[in-house]
């Protein structure tokens, strides 16, 4: 399976990510590889191949990660192969979540689009959040910390932060 994770919202997003993950943890306690791979940095590539691999051979659910795989065409032709050659798409022993932090421009990724096209992909965007909808998520922020914010206070933080949450 592959679940495709992008946006301009980087905190929701990464939020999103790390409660994916955790759900997988609590599912699978034993029995679960998981793997964070930036694929900009020069053993990424390598690092998902062994993943990749790994997980096929233990019988174990794979839980793989994969930042920076946008950071340029080749690395993202690169990893579209892998995940071709390991048949991702298919495998039920294989959780492979892509995430690209800003737009994802299709144009540029060929391959590793066409991947993520697939029906069988699961695809998020996190945009940045209107102003409503930006007042409403500062405000449940507070609440899920056990506070509350006056409403004067929530609009100095967007002024101050912007959309960027």
């Amino acid at each position: 399976m592959i679940i495709f994770y992008h946006g301009s919202d980087a905190y929701r997003l990464n939020q999103a990510v790390k409660s994916l993950a955790q759900q997988y943890l609590e599912k699978y306690k034993q029995g679960l590889s998981a793997s964070f791979i930036d694929a900009s940095y020069g053993d990424g590539l390598e690092a998902l191949e062994k993943a990749l691999k790994l997980n096929s051979l233990f019988n174990e659910i794979g839980l793989i990660i994969i930042s920076g795989a946008f950071n340029s065409t080749a690395t993202s032709e690169r990893i579209a192969k892998l995940l071709e050659e390991q048949d991702v798409q298919d495998r039920k022993d294989s959780v492979v979540i892509l995430v690209g932090e800003d737009d994802f421009a299709k144009t540029k990724h060929k391959s590793l689009a066409k991947i993520i096209a697939n029906k069988k992909s699961k695809i998020q965007e996190f945009k940045a959040l209107s102003d409503s909808a930006l007042f409403q998520w500062i405000s449940d922020e507070f609440k899920a910390r056990g506070c509350t914010a006056d409403p004067a206070a929530i609009q100095e933080i967007i002024n101050l932060a912007g959309d960027n949450s």
